[in-house]
C-alpha cells in the first residue's frame, strides 16, 4: 500500500511500533511480500483459495436482481451489513493491490463475483453528494 511521502517515515515507525517484539527490530522493507515472487504469488493463491473456500459460498447469486440470484449476500437482490464490509474490503483491496492483481481478484476470482459486488456496491459509495469515501486508483 503506498504512503503518503510526506508521512511516509512516521506512519511506518508507528506501525512498527505495534509489531511483535521478535519483529520490532526488522526494517519495514524487509517485511515487503514483492510483487512477482514466488512467496507473493503463493499468498494471492492462498488468498484466493480461502475466498473460495470461505466467502464465496455466501454469495450463490448470479448476478440477477432477485433474491435468489442477486449479487449481495445470501443471493439478495439488496445489500446487508455484511456486504458493506466485504466491499470496504474490495475498496481497500483496489486502492492496496497492483493493478493485475486487482483486476484477477475483481474479474476472474469466483467466476467474477467479486466485481459483480464492487459493481453493485457503487451505488452507496457516495457520500453527502461527494463521490467515494476511498481515493481513486493511483
Amino acid at each position: 500500500m503506498p504512503f503518503d511521502p510526506r508521512t511516509a517515515e512516521r506512519d511506518k515507525a508507528a506501525m512498527m511500533a505495534h509489531m511483535p517484539d521478535e519483529i520490532k527490530d526488522l526494517a519495514w522493507e524487509d517485511l515487503e511480500v514483492a510483487p512477482g515472487s514466488n512467496a507473493r504469488n503463493k499468498m494471492v493463491r492462498d488468498f484466493e483459495a480461502a475466498m473460495d473456500a470461505k466467502l464465496s459460498p455466501c454469495y450463490p447469486g448470479k448476478g440477477g436482481d432477485d433474491d435468489e440470484n442477486g449479487p449481495f449476500m445470501g443471493g439478495r437482490a439488496s445489500p446487508m451489513y455484511a456486504d458493506f464490509i466485504v466491499g470496504g474490503w474490495l475498496q481497500f483491496m483496489r486502492g492496496c493491490l497492483p493493478e493485475p492483481e486487482w483486476d484477477a481478484m475483481r474479474n476472474k476470482w469466483s467466476g467474477g463475483k467479486w466485481g459483480r459486488l464492487f459493481d453493485a456496491l457503487n451505488e452507496w459509495t457516495a457520500v453527502d453528494g461527494r463521490e467515494g469515501v476511498a481515493p481513486q486508483r493511483r
